[in-house]
């Protein structure tokens, strides 16, 4: 998004905010397909032609990514979030993680009604990605998912919480 709209300075805080937006629309649509992502959201130079694309702002999303997403989510970059704070970054679906690294909860849209994926479908797709990993690194980050999911069940929606100990076998048909 660029930055500098000499007709609007408040145009790159919204183009933003819709593609945060986007982001979070895009992740719920993948995950419903049974894929999960993680990418980073940085801020920076960044130049690009019909062939490449390059630049320092590329390299740090992609830092951002490798090093420290780790887990099914989109992370913000710190330099980004401090031009962000005069903005309610909650109303814009960004959260604070226990690692302090701020994300994209694209699942808050599923529970604020604004999602059109039912509770159920988005539980049976997370238990179903959850039993078919064979690694302990993928355990982790689906573990990191179910967690989420669960603080979100806890309150008003139990009926849906997901025990990851004790999970039937499900199989997913098209």
């Amino acid at each position: 998004i660029p930055k500098n709209n000499k007709n609007n300075k408040n145009s790159f805080w919204f183009s933003l905010n819709n593609f945060i937006y986007l982001i979070s629309i895009f992740q719920m649509e993948a995950l419903m397909c049974g894929f999960t992502l993680r990418g980073g959201i940085t801020k920076g130079e960044l130049f690009f032609n019909d062939i490449y694309t390059y630049g320092p702002a590329i390299i740090r999303a992609y830092d951002l990514e490798s090093k420290n997403a780790i887990y099914p989510r989109i992370v913000i970059d710190p330099l980004l979030i401090e031009d962000y704070k005069s903005l309610n970054i909650e109303r814009m679906c960004i959260l604070k993680d226990f690692d302090d690294l701020f994300y994209i909860d694209y699942l808050i849209k599923l529970f604020s009604g604004t999602c059109n994926y039912t509770l159920e479908n988005i539980r049976k797709m997370i238990m179903y990605l959850y039993q078919q990993n064979k690694t302990p690194a993928i355990t982790q980050k689906y573990s990191w998912l179910i967690n989420k999911f669960n603080n979100y069940c806890i309150n008003d929606f139990s009926q849906y919480y997901i025990d990851s100990k004790n999970l039937p076998k499900l199989v997913i048909k098209n």
